[in-house]
């Protein structure tokens, strides 16, 4: 119960920042790119890619090994 608990601690915690650096943007406090703007939501994003790249790449590695 704790382990999800924390996913949703999170992932309100990456929602308020991003939420924090677009206002900041829009009133022109920040002048950052919308790239970095949004990345607090966008770098789990990549590390779910990553990981799910660097899997399949291992499972293509171990099938070649078997043949």
């Amino acid at each position: 119960m704790s382990n999800r608990k924390a996913k949703l601690d999170i992932i309100g915690f990456l929602t308020i920042i991003t939420i924090v650096f677009t206002i900041l943007k829009i009133t022109d406090v920040i002048t950052w790119s919308w790239w970095l703007v949004s990345s607090p939501i966008l770098i789990p994003f990549g590390l779910i890619l990553t990981y799910l790249v660097l899997a399949g790449l291992l499972f293509m590695i171990k099938q070649l090994q078997e043949e």
